[in-house]
């Protein structure tokens, strides 16, 4: 038999190895491949300074502001902690200050962040029209004989800006003792102003607070400073980027505080025109206290230590030549923040008759009698969100949320969330007075800051909506300010026992409770507490001269057509919330 058909075996070779392959393959195109990696190793060290550059003005940036907000809310809890914390701890005291135990045990819980201040409470008083306010501020640069301390946003360029100038400079030429220190917000105090020229009324001279102060500077460069602040929130690409007037957003110094010698006033007004004639604010005013009026003044000189100095030749310096925004914020935030924690001194109690001496209050404290006797006190309380402090934040929060009538003034209202709920869960009687559409500071203004006034508008709207929807529009009742021709700036805060007509605390000084100042500007201000009947008196007084001039809101006034404003803009506002 025939076997069956094999077909023959084909034996196949076996491919070469990968690593011969690449050999074989180098090996062909060696020449190209060299070209190709030195190629590449110029192209990357000719783009590795512009990528990083390009990284640290735009990238960097962008992560810092999503950590920023991130670390918002951890900031948010503990704050909220620590309030609840300040209203459930038990106070550790050894005597008792005010008669009254609510607003004993308020004291020393206050006492926890900062010092306190004895005063006389005859030495207190309330101004209350901006001529009256720019007059003081004159007779004050008259007859100071040794300091003249201003702290400010701004200094304007009109002609009343020019004569309480020209008030300066005559001091200083009299008075060779003078020492003049003025605190500016940089950004702020670069903006022009526009002032007409005596020629011509049609022709417009741009000027600033720099260019207005520097003279001084120059012919009293040993006695006259001028500082100023940047926040570090504005640098790399969006210190680029973001127009003038806009970059003010990001976070300004917002403090206003004013001493004359031994004396102060402390506000919320700038030192500019409208502010010296029709635009409403608060002014407390407080004589012949030396203690007080020294730790403010150690205040500004605790913030030149990181914030920029006016040279003769115009410049910004840095004073502290180791801080530098631009190339590590975080340094300069935490030496500020030292700076100033250093300072504070909780649980430091002065009197007001002594200058130097510090007395920690107790049982043996020599003048205890005459202290008790005067029952009023004051605390410094400060918000500087940029530089890691947040003391009045939580000295605000504990305020809105205890038992007792409360007054509020803002005239821009947008509150915290936080600020909101203390006040919507609280079981007191609120009033909130906030500016009119027509007494806003940018009603009619031009161009996009034309929708700022709507924006706030808006704002308020949304707000008394929220009451209305919660059921707390009759206990939390809103007013606006409304005066011919006047803008409202008035801020602060009034509180009344249950069962009382006169407040036995008020708030004065620059916060205006709404994102922006409690998150990004640098704020202070003046918590008074007092058993004194004439000054309680007089904190009613001033809380009526303000609400005289307002108006109750409601639905029907809100919904008029020319508060309506567009689906855009209340996109835009819901945005950028938080920097108003």
């Amino acid at each position: 038999t025939t076997p069956p058909f094999s077909p023959p075996t084909v034996v196949r070779p076996l491919p070469p190895p990968f690593s011969l392959l690449l050999i074989n393959c180098m090996s062909d195109n060696i020449v190209f491949i060299v070209f190709a990696l030195l190629l590449m190793g110029l192209i990357v060290r000719a783009l590795r300074q512009p990528l990083h550059r390009f990284y640290r003005v735009t990238v960097r940036p962008v992560l810092s502001i999503i950590r920023h907000h991130d670390n918002r809310g951890e900031h948010k809890r503990h704050i909220h902690e620590k309030v609840e914390s300040l209203r459930n701890s038990k106070i550790d005291k050894d005597i008792s200050v005010f008669n009254d135990s609510r607003i004993d045990n308020m004291f020393w819980r206050f006492c926890e962040f900062g010092p306190a201040f004895s005063v006389n409470p005859n030495n207190i008083s309330f101004l209350q029209e901006p001529a009256a306010f720019y007059e003081s501020l004159l007779e004050g640069i008259r007859t100071s004989k040794k300091r003249i301390t201003l702290a400010s946003l701004y200094l304007g360029s009109g002609d009343l800006e020019n004569k309480l100038t020209q008030t300066l400079y005559e001091a200083l030429e009299n008075n060779r003792q003078l020492q003049v220190t003025i605190l500016l917000d940089g950004i702020r105090g670069r903006r022009a102003g526009k002032v007409p020229t005596n020629q011509d009324e049609a022709k417009i001279k741009h000027k600033n607070s720099i260019l207005l102060l520097l003279p001084l500077v120059q012919k009293f460069h040993d006695r006259m400073k001028v500082t100023l602040y940047h926040t570090p929130d504005l640098r790399g690409f969006w210190k680029r980027v973001i127009p003038n007037i806009y970059n003010e957003s990001l976070g300004v110094s917002h403090i206003k505080a004013y001493i004359f010698d031994d004396d102060i006033i402390m506000s919320g007004a700038n030192l500019s025109n409208d502010y010296f004639t029709n635009r409403q604010d608060r002014y407390i005013q407080i004589v012949k206290q030396p203690t007080l009026v020294n730790y403010f003044d150690r205040l500004i000189q605790v913030m030149e230590s990181f914030c920029y100095s006016l040279n003769a030749q115009g410049e910004m310096i840095m004073k502290n030549s180791e801080l530098n925004v631009d190339k590590d914020h975080i340094y300069y935030r935490n030496y500020a923040k030292n700076q100033l924690e250093a300072f504070l001194q909780p649980r430091t109690f002065y009197t007001s008759n002594s200058s130097t001496e510090i007395h920690k209050l107790g049982k043996h404290l020599p003048d205890m009698d005459s202290i008790l006797a005067k029952q009023t006190w004051i605390f410094p309380a400060l918000q500087m969100a940029p530089l890691n402090l947040r003391h009045d934040e939580i000295i605000t929060s504990y305020i809105l949320s205890a038992e007792h009538n409360l007054s509020m003034a803002s005239p821009y209202l947008n509150l915290t969330k936080e600020y909101l709920d203390n006040i919507a869960n609280s079981k007191s009687k609120v009033e909130i007075l906030t500016a009119s559409p027509e007494s806003n500071g940018w009603y009619k203004a031009k161009g996009l800051t034309g929708q700022i006034q709507l924006a706030y508008t808006l704002l308020e709207k949304q707000f008394y909506e929220y009451l209305k929807g919660i059921g707390q529009h009759e206990r939390i009742c809103l007013y606006e300010y409304v005066r011919n021709d006047w803008t409202f700036h008035g801020k602060g805060l009034w509180a009344t026992l249950p069962g009382q007509d006169n407040p036995y605390l008020v708030a004065v000084g620059s916060p205006n409770f709404g994102g922006r100042s409690v998150d990004k500007d640098l704020e202070g201000q003046m918590i008074i507490m007092t058993e004194d009947k004439d000054l309680r008196e007089r904190f009613n007084k001033e809380r009526q001269y303000l609400w005289n001039e307002a108006r109750a809101v409601d639905e029907e006034l809100l919904n008029i057509p020319s508060r309506q404003c567009s689906k855009l803009l209340e996109l835009t506002v819901k945005v950028i919330k938080g920097f108003f």
